[in-house]
């Protein structure tokens, strides 16, 4: 019989060496299932976290607007914007102009037209749009679109795309659905990136959507490309203004300084989004309530299969007894034992985890969410 003051860990240890010989099948499934349901459960855990954060984030990335001054002559373009340029309290602004682009099928014939498209010219930086593929348009040639429109085109970035090009004066023909032959022919556009903007959760002044909830993303670029010659429904400068600037100043400056040449209007921060807000945290909740669940279940039945397995190297088995297994080493012998299980459901666990938060967040909080793809809750 081995002595020393490691009597009990040696005996342990080839007492547990020799069960694992007979019974490892069952401490391997008995592992993946611990990493399996611990794995789901962490998942769960840290998607009610990221929901709500997640529709935090949406909610601040599309603040309403300050002030917007609309031209009546795309001729004042540039006159506006060296005036909002300059004026007191003005942080940032950019310029927005919904135009329309015509979709060119494969054989040639322009199917349909952009409706309401967002080409952006950025003043000190502004950013509308979060990507989650690809990056923002910057050449006269390349455009971002959103998830719906990537659906229906089957679109990714660097794919490219004809489209049709109309001059300013075939607005109105393009507005009634008319076929026309477009002023600046027909070019190859390429998809510089995939955003989300789905405005249906918040709709913001700088945002449009037609009724199938599609959003395209133009360089400021194209629009110098052709002289501003682009069929437009109006240019309008969007004004953010500093902390602690009034926006009623900004207004009156803007007014005294552009006359009656420019519609200048204060931004509406009218839109609610507490009702979606409220969904979001009920989703959050559900889902948290519902891991719960599935976690005292799994605990239980892991602990059930657990002390089964561990039955044969407690104390009272006779044969263990006469072999001089006492408390010490049915101890140390369990624990070893359960160790040894931890250690194979710790990975299932981790790579579980990992791959299950590519569906998290869950509900609302999944169309705002802008940090898509795997992720790793460190406090979880």
């Amino acid at each position: 019989r081995p002595r020393g003051p490691y009597v009990g860990g040696v005996r342990a240890w080839y007492l547990v060496r020799a069960d694992l010989r007979r019974r490892w099948p069952g401490a391997l499934l008995l592992g993946v299932f611990i990493g399996l349901a611990g794995a789901v459960v962490v998942t769960g855990l840290s998607g009610a976290r990221r929901g709500p954060a997640a529709f935090d984030a949406f909610d601040a990335a599309f603040p309403p607007p300050d002030v917007s001054a609309f031209s009546a002559d795309p001729a004042d373009l540039d006159l506006v914007q060296e005036t909002v340029d300059g004026t007191p309290g003005v942080e940032d602004w950019f310029t927005a102009s919904f135009v329309g682009l015509g979709e060119v099928g494969p054989d040639g014939t322009i199917d349909g037209a952009f409706g309401g498209v967002l080409p952006i010219d950025l003043g000190t930086g502004a950013d509308l749009a979060r990507f989650l593929d690809g990056a923002a348009p910057v050449g006269p040639f390349e455009f971002a679109v959103n998830e719906p429109v990537a659906r229906r085109l089957s679109l990714a970035p660097g794919d490219r795309l004809p489209l049709a090009v109309y001059g300013a004066a075939q607005i109105d023909l393009v507005g009634n659905g008319r076929q026309v032959a477009p002023s600046h022919g027909i070019r190859d556009f390429t998809v510089s990136g995939i955003f989300r903007l789905p405005a249906d959760l918040k709709f913001r002044a700088g945002s449009i959507d037609d009724v199938e909830g599609e959003t395209v993303l133009w360089s400021s670029a194209l629009w110098d490309r052709y002289d501003g010659d682009l069929a437009n429904y109006g240019v309008g400068v969007i004004v953010v203004v500093g902390p602690g600037v009034g926006a009623e100043g900004v207004v009156d400056s803007l007014t005294a300084d552009l006359g009656g040449r420019v519609f200048i209007q204060q931004g509406d921060d009218s839109a609610d989004i507490a009702p979606i807000a409220r969904i979001v945290d009920l989703q959050s909740t559900a889902l948290l309530v519902a891991v719960g669940v599935l976690a005292v279940v799994a605990l239980a039945l892991g602990l059930q299969a657990l002390s089964r397995q561990l039955a044969g190297l407690g104390l009272g088995n006779p044969v263990l007894g006469a072999l001089g297994v006492d408390r010490r080493s049915s101890g140390t012998a369990a624990g070893l034992w359960a160790g040894i299980v931890g250690l194979g459901a710790v990975p299932v666990l981790v790579g579980g985890s990992l791959v299950g938060s590519l569906i998290m967040p869950i509900g609302v909080a999944a169309r705002a969410d802008f940090s898509t793809g795997m992720t790793l809750d460190g406090p979880v």
